[in-house]
């Protein structure tokens, strides 16, 4: 019995000290002020440079997105003017936009004051034009040509439903007016087309099919007045006279005015720098000759560009050969830059991209010859 009782009895002594110990623990467990304060000053500087992180992480994708976004448009505008401007019959240089000052019928009357005034003005200027067929619309081809082909004519003037289409002026222009507020880039690329039907069949106010007089593309709208003895302006002759109205659509925004390439201190150049020119090249080492000249005039001219955005660098420019063989293919370069300011994570001009080129070469047959 007295051997049980001591060792109860320090079994006793055993847990009471164990308890004593593990209350005095509970006890006096916890952090100072102090050291909460030091706690929370790190913690809080970790988690705000780990935010930062995040946050700068975020806005770079954001912003190479923007630009890859832009680079991706303005690629498919330059594909999809190439890709119309293969089915040009007739391509203007950049000179005829604004007139040669030419005397008589050869003058390139300048396309600048025969187009609505919408696009020669107010913050737009035309930068690519040319000639292309168009097909007749749907209530042309099922409503007069289906009832009458042969003698069809809408307001008073005959109607091609043989060939079923006629000639449209597609007018590529660099533009920066945005009186609804509606685009957010420094400029944007519109199209517009002369055609000699609207949707509904009626007549484009003064439309002149180039090809029913004399072939008279390159001095538009003016030619042979129907007795042949003048030159006069056919717009006044028209079904419904006038200068044509209506207004470009937006193709592509983001284009670059000139800012982005100012703010990045790159300078303008002058035009005769601005296209290729292989005039002075050697095209036969063996002879010292050269065989054929390709030379460019830039589009549009200076005097046109500067007026609507100063003498910056250009955002959407053409280069249009000027061969000197008759009828041969036209060839034309197109240069694009675009300015993702505006977008998502671009706060400044700086966001500009590299200039996007191309070449086109066209398969017109107008005024060919078949050793050309």
């Amino acid at each position: 019995m007295a051997k049980h009782s001591l060792i109860g009895r320090l079994k006793r002594a055993w847990y009471v000290s164990h308890k004593r110990k593990a209350g005095n623990a509970v006890t006096h467990a916890g952090f100072t002020l102090l050291e909460l304060l030091v706690v929370t000053v790190i913690s809080g500087g970790i988690i705000a440079g780990l935010t930062y992180m995040v946050v700068e992480l975020l806005g770079a994708d954001q912003r190479e997105s923007s630009r890859a976004e832009t680079q991706r448009e303005m690629q498919m505008s330059l594909d999809y003017i190439s890709s119309e401007l293969q089915e040009a019959v007739y391509v203007y240089p950049g000179a005829c936009l604004q007139g040669n000052g030419a005397a008589g019928g050869t003058a390139c009357h300048g396309l600048f004051n025969y187009i609505p005034d919408s696009i020669s003005t107010g913050g737009s200027v035309p930068v690519l034009a040319f000639w292309k067929q168009q097909p007749y619309p749907r209530s042309i081809k099922e409503g007069v040509c289906r009832t009458s082909p042969y003698t069809a004519t809408v307001s008073g003037q005959a109607v091609s439903c043989i060939s079923g289409n006629s000639y449209a002026l597609v007018i590529y222009s660099l533009s920066n007016a945005n009186a609804s507020g509606l685009w957010k880039g420094r400029a944007r690329i519109t199209r517009y087309a002369l055609t000699e039907f609207q949707q509904n069949g009626t007549r484009t106010k003064g439309y002149v099919n180039p090809g029913s007089f004399s072939n008279n593309f390159d001095t538009w709208p003016y030619g042979p007045d129907p007795s042949g003895s003048t030159v006069v302006n056919l717009q006044t002759l028209a079904a419904i006279p006038g200068r044509p109205d209506g207004a470009a659509q937006v193709l592509v925004d983001f284009v670059d005015d000139g800012s982005g390439a100012t703010a990045l201190g790159i300078p303008n150049a002058a035009d005769n720098l601005l296209c290729p020119d292989d005039a002075s090249t050697v095209d036969n080492p063996a002879t010292t000759t050269e065989d054929e000249s390709i030379d460019y005039v830039v589009s549009p001219p200076a005097a046109l560009q500067t007026a609507v955005f100063g003498a910056r660098p250009r955002g959407f420019y053409a280069c249009v050969s000027t061969g000197s063989n008759t009828g041969e293919n036209r060839e034309v370069v197109l240069f694009v830059r675009g300015n993702a300011y505006g977008r998502g994570g671009i706060v400044s001009d700086k966001g500009f991209l590299p200039t996007l080129e191309t070449r086109v070469l066209s398969r017109a047959v107008l005024d060919r010859s078949p050793s050309l």
